[in-house]
């Protein structure tokens, strides 16, 4: 069975204020393990109504476009 990425992921934050869409294929998908990524992620969890981000093993994911695919 065969997987097609979307050509285009839209993304809308919760309160509606902020939007983006990603085009194309991205440059890299990746999980940092860093104190920095870490951090960031826990003080990103602790706001009201956000979402899990680390994962189960302490990784934050993140993708990479270039900048010119991103609006």
């Amino acid at each position: 069975m065969s997987h097609k990425a979307p050509s285009s992921m839209k993304l809308l934050c919760s309160c509606g204020a902020v939007a983006f869409e990603a085009r194309g294929k991205p440059i890299l998908a990746s999980i940092c393990y860093c104190d920095d990524c870490q951090r960031a992620s826990h003080e990103l969890e602790s706001l009201p109504g956000a979402p899990h981000i680390l994962g189960t093993d302490g990784g934050t994911s993140y993708v990479l476009y270039r900048k010119d695919r991103v609006a």
